[in-house]
Order: C-alpha cells, then structure tokens, then sequence
C-alpha cells in the first residue's frame, strides 16, 4: 500500500484527469486580448475624469466623461452577452 489516500491521484494524473477541458491556443489568446482591452479602457477612464457638457434629446448637462465610456462600455457589453444569448437560442432551437 502506498501512503497517498485512495481518492487522490499523484499529481500529474490528476493534472491530466482533472475532468476540466484544457484551454485551446484560441481561448487563451482570447483572455490575453480581452484582459488587455479592459486595461486600456480602464487607463483611458481614469485619465478623462474631467466633467463635459452634453446634449441629448434637447437638454444640455455636465457629466463627468467617465460615466459616458463606462456607461458606453457596460451597454455595448450587455447588448453582445444579449447577442450571444441569442445566436444560442437560435442555434439550440436548429438542433
């Protein structure tokens, strides 16, 4: 008998059998991407903080121009996750 509890693998099989899929090359670059994306847009809100009048729908007010990118960059965010949804709806529905 070996001195390692039964319901554990040494460590490179349990590595291997893990059950979690490995992450392709696509994915990771995928994360590397999005990861450096978010960054920049982070950079760039931290260093427009300074307030701009805007006009919409015939009503002028200032507003601070970081609420107008993160404000942008949550509602382009929930229209793609409500785009992704979506497509797999449909292509549930295909199958």
């Amino acid at each position: 008998m070996s001195n390692q509890p039964e319901n554990q693998l040494p460590p490179k099989e349990k590595d291997v059998l893990d059950g979690e899929p490995k992450m392709t090359m696509k994915q990771k670059a995928r994360i590397v991407v999005i990861s450096l994306l978010g960054i920049l847009l982070i950079t760039f809100t931290a260093q427009n903080w300074n307030p701009v009048v805007v006009e919409f729908l015939n009503m002028n007010f200032e507003i601070r121009i970081i609420f107008i990118i993160l404000g942008s960059a949550i509602l382009g965010a929930l229209i793609n996750f409500l785009l992704m949804k979506h497509r797999a709806a449909v292509k549930r529905k295909k199958k």
